[in-house]
């Protein structure tokens, strides 16, 4: 789903004196500096340690959270990353801790030194997505993930905590994505062969399926069947689009599984579930095609027998993806006869009890696999794109859902509209589902495993104990961090000309000299306030590149366009996006922090439409910028977007399609067309598809507009590769330094880039 959008009004003289008045956070005068021997680079960043969630198998944006605990609670594994520039490779770890040697460092208060852990599994992987992943306890001893294999793909291995030994399960000549495992019994999902098509009917798919045509790794995926005494695999069924969520669910005896499958025939009456955006429909896509990716948010929960192959819909109705209600997908299986099955983020059949009361969105349901009656348990939060906007619709979202067989009861975890933390538990008896009482909920464990940090302090792994707030530091994953230059952050908050308060994180170059005026590199797409910035926001690292500037005596700051209302996802918001970013700049002009000459911007993904506002609408604001994977909602953008729902996107932020508006008009209110006058160096990153990005470099050529362009043509929408992090967060420096500093790195591989440079 893409983000969302404003206008510009300009910034009147009385607005400027607010700006200089309103602080939310005023900088400090001085900037205390973490002292070192080394700076902070981008091969610091690429090859530091770094605690990463767990991928549970829900929605790809759904996290298991840090540690996973074994079945009795006696362990719990947390996965770092690191990596290799040498090897340009990444290598994943799972570390091992005991959990009565936590229990006992939190119960002295103190520890004289960290519980002691082990590396489980060391893996390095050559490609983006082949990562360790999928990691699961089968049992109190034995732990199963999936992870690069010797032969390049993805497979599924176990890991014997006792033994220490690591054993592949699966053999697939191809990517293994996901899988299931109860006891001999293994289901998994593999990528379906390449097949090379010469003719394809392409009447009704969009333009980046066709794009995608021989891309194995993008392609759509098949379910095995296999044992873990044999290597042996049978196939069950053809091959489907990977949808949204590829978790396999498979019934304890092992003669059911329960997977998510697009959903190739819609009938009529689904039109009427009420989705996020009014504008689409589940029946607005009608293909019969199981490979379409115009079916990966259109997808039904099915039912496998594996005792015969045979596989259907559990129900009469669609998975909730197109609710956006965050909800984790899950199954579980209540009863021993597997007579039926608890679902979350499904809607409820409209033909028959309920009828149009389960159009209202989806809920976690009871299913019974003889004739698909479902019993709500509970419905899912839900708001609509326009509840959002009017900032009336609900933040509430359910975060996890846990099923304790032995007491019948369902643990439902929710964050409220006012952010608290919620937890409802529900008993299943012969007449139904009932709230438990308090003080029947289940509780998780004893202490938490968390990741604490804060703008000034770098992250780093804690047990906290719930009862007594005792904690104890499990790891540092970069204690060499200790003797590097960190810039250090502050916050701020400005009014734009619309009164709207933003807010942002400022990251002091390394030595600050608050009498000094420094060279501002704006970095764009969200600031945390509790997180220590590396690179860019949520650990994105493609082309930002904070902590490394500041090591070079550049000023950065990180806005956080989402919390100001500006991105209004209409044809405002590249106006009031732009003003928002352009008032931050000013006041860091008028606060005597940035030279007015010296600024520049990095746009990424959807910010990248807002630095393509920004170039139109302020066109001497900025003296260099770097845009990159970004959309830009141009008329070849919209071309390519035909048969795909992100037309509606573009419709809406452009003010509607040029054939119905006018071609003349639509033209002369699009900003991307308007950039041509500014005077900002320009360079343009390009991910995947060669096109993606090429509108925006063909309007600057055709203009007499030199820009410079790097295209990565298998990396990710966020770079993971060290090669291609280097490339793309090591020219970002480069560049800034040329255009803010007119700085020339010495080393005599960058000579031509130089060269080609000064020629701009």
């Amino acid at each position: 789903m893409l983000d969302v959008g404003v206008r510009y009004i300009r910034i009147c003289s009385s607005t400027l004196l607010s700006l200089v008045i309103f602080v939310g956070c005023a900088y400090a005068e001085a900037q205390r500096v973490d002292t070192g021997s080394r700076p902070f680079t981008v091969e610091t960043s690429i090859e530091m340690s770094r605690i990463r969630q767990l991928d549970d198998g829900g929605l790809r944006r759904a996290r298991a959270g840090i540690a996973l605990f074994s079945p009795d609670r006696a362990h719990f594994i947390v996965k770092v990353s690191r990596g290799d520039l040498k090897r340009d490779v990444n290598v994943d770890s799972l570390l091992l801790w005991k959990t009565p040697d936590v229990e006992g460092a939190l119960a002295r208060g103190a520890a004289p030194g960290l519980p002691a852990r082990r590396v489980l599994v060391e893996k390095a992987y050559t490609e983006d997505w082949r990562g360790i992943s999928r990691v699961k306890w089968l049992n109190e001893t034995e732990v199963a993930f999936i992870a690069e294999a010797e032969g390049g793909c993805t497979q599924v291995f176990a890991a014997d905590i006792n033994a220490g030994t690591i054993s592949q399960i699966t053999h697939a000549p191809t990517d293994v994505v996901s899988y299931a495992i109860e006891g001999d019994v293994v289901l998994y999902f593999a990528r379906a062969a390449a097949v090379r098509r010469t003719v394809i009917d392409a009447t009704d798919l969009p333009l980046h399926e066709l794009a995608m045509e021989g891309q194995s790794h993008l392609g759509p995926v098949e379910l095995f069947k296999a044992s873990r005494s044999e290597k042996k695999a049978s196939r069950i069924g053809g091959p489907a689009v990977r949808v949204l969520t590829d978790e396999i669910w498979l019934s304890p005896s092992g003669q059911h599984a329960v997977t998510l499958v697009p959903a190739t025939s819609m009938p009529e009456y689904w039109s009427r579930y009420v989705v996020y955006f009014k504008d689409r429909r589940y029946t607005d896509v009608s293909s019969l095609d199981p490979t379409s990716t115009a079916l990966l948010l259109r997808a039904r929960y099915r039912l496998v027998d594996l005792k015969s192959g045979v596989s259907r819909p559990l129900l009469d109705a669609p998975a909730g993806f197109l609710a956006y209600t965050l909800t984790p997908p899950m199954v579980f299986w209540p009863e021993a006869s597997e007579e039926s099955v608890i679902v979350s983020h499904t809607y409820l059949p409209l033909i028959g009890e309920g009828g149009e009361r389960n159009a209202r969105g989806p809920a976690i349901a009871e299913v019974s696999l003889k004739d698909g009656r479902a019993r709500v348990i509970e419905w899912e939060p839900m708001s609509t794109y326009d509840d959002a906007l009017k900032g009336a619709g609900s933040r509430e979202r359910i975060l996890s859902l846990r099923w304790d067989g032995g007491r019948q009861t369902i643990t439902i975890d929710r964050v409220t509209a006012s952010g608290s933390r919620v937890t409802n538990a529900y008993r299943r008896d012969d007449r139904g589902w009932t709230r438990a009482p308090s003080g029947e909920v289940q509780s998780v464990r004893l202490f938490n495993v968390e990741v604490k940090q804060s703008l000034q302090d770098r992250p780093k792994l804690y047990a906290i104990d719930s009862s007594s707030s005792r904690s104890v530091e499990l790891l540092d994953p970069a204690p060499e961090l200790a003797q590097v230059t960190l810039g250090r952050m502050s916050k701020v908050s400005w009014l734009d000309g619309k009164r709207r308060e933003w807010h942002a994180g400022v990251v002091y170059p390394v030595g600050y000299d608050p009498k000094r005026r420094y060279p501002l590199v704006v970095q764009t797409h969200g600031f945390n306030e509790n997180e220590f910035l590396f690179d860019g926001p949520s650990h994105t690292t493609t082309a930002f590149a904070a902590q490394a500037l500041a090591n070079v005596g550049i000023m950065v700051l990180q806005v956080a366009e989402g919390r100001s209302g500006a991105v209004s996802g209409d044809q405002r918001e590249a106006y009031d996006v732009a003003s928002g970013l352009k008032a931050g700049i000013d006041k860091m002009i008028s606060d005597g922090l940035a030279d007015p000459s010296k600024v520049g911007l990095i746009g990424w993904s959807r910010t990248g439409y807002h630095a393509i506002g920004l170039l139109a609408y302020f066109p001497d604001a900025l003296a260099a910028v770097s845009i990159s994977d970004a959309v830009q909602y141009g008329y070849a953008q919209l071309l390519m977007t035909s048969n795909n729902d992100d037309i509606r996107e573009i419709e809406r932020v452009t003010g509607g399609l040029p054939i119905a508006v006018g071609y003349g008009k639509w033209f002369d209110s699009n900003p991307l067309y308007r950039i041509t006058d500014t005077k900002a160096a320009i360079r343009i990153e390009a991910i995947g598809e060669p096109y993606s990005m090429w509108e925006t470099v063909a309007v600057l050529r055709m203009a007499g507009k030199s820009v410079d362009l790097l295209y990565f043509p298998q990396g990710s929408h966020v770079l993971s590769k060290p090669s291609e992090r280097m490339a793309s967060q090591g020219r970002t420096v480069d560049w800034f330094r040329f255009w803010l500093q007119g700085y020339e790195d010495p080393d005599p591989r960058k000579a031509d880039m130089y060269a080609r440079w000064r020629q701009f």
